[in-house]
């Protein structure tokens, strides 16, 4: 309820208000705001995208992000993610640096950001809370400029996991598509000279589905993983 038996002042006021404390105070906090504004001034040109908070089907553990974006000459992305743990959000993760051009800024990951929550495996948050499970998450992209030019985010998505269950029983097979060399596209992860050594998974996928393009039918490529 408002009461409505409190009177204003009127100025000036009658006792002294700018004590020495304050005055002391005042300094201080000019202080720390000129280092503030500095240290703003010195960020280039960032722009911040942060998505809704995204509610998972499964309770996860691991959690990847990945993305469609243009960055000019001068610019460069950053993505970061956010846990929930029933009603408390972890810190936000950095997932890695990321340009299309090296001459700026080299893409790269961020180490040393484990905490009680998790880690960030190169681009990877994995969760180590065993006591709580996460269920929702937040992404924010974090987009960055030293010039006139602009980052465009065209798409961003995750994909998460869980813990493996204990693998079964592995079925024979059909044995009448056993001893057959399958005539797979062939593709080199080498001749890329920035990043093509460590290339593995998406040169073998590459090579997979195109075999699985030329033959028409996943039947014999599913069969001979």
């Amino acid at each position: 309820m408002i009461s409505t038996d409190h009177k204003i002042q009127q100025l000036p006021l009658q006792q002294e208000i700018e004590s020495r404390a304050v005055l002391k105070a005042a300094a201080a906090a000019h202080r720390r705001l000129a280092k503030l504004k500095g240290v703003a001034r010195s960020i280039p040109n960032e722009t911040i995208l942060i998505s809704r908070e995204i509610h998972a089907r499964i309770d996860w553990t691991e959690l990847i992000a990945s993305w469609n974006a243009d960055t000019p000459a001068g610019t460069w992305i950053e993505t970061q993610i956010s846990a929930r743990f029933g009603s408390r959000w972890t810190k936000w993760y950095n997932l890695g640096v990321w340009a299309a051009d090296p001459t700026t800024i080299e893409r790269h990951s961020v180490n040393l950001q484990g905490d009680g929550d998790g880690f960030v495996a190169v681009d990877t948050l994995v969760l180590t809370n065993k006591k709580e499970t996460a269920d929702a998450f937040q992404l924010k992209v974090r987009l960055f400029s030293v010039n006139t030019a602009t980052p465009t985010v065209r798409n961003m998505s995750v994909a998460f996991s869980t813990t493996a269950g204990k693998p079964g029983t592995l079925p024979t097979g059909d044995s009448g598509l056993w001893n057959k060399t399958l005539d797979v596209p062939q593709c080199s992860q080498m001749v890329y000279p920035d990043g093509g050594e460590v290339w593995c998974s998406p040169t073998s996928t590459s090579m997979v589905i195109g075999l699985a393009t030329t033959i028409g039918t996943m039947r014999v490529v599913k069969s001979s993983h």
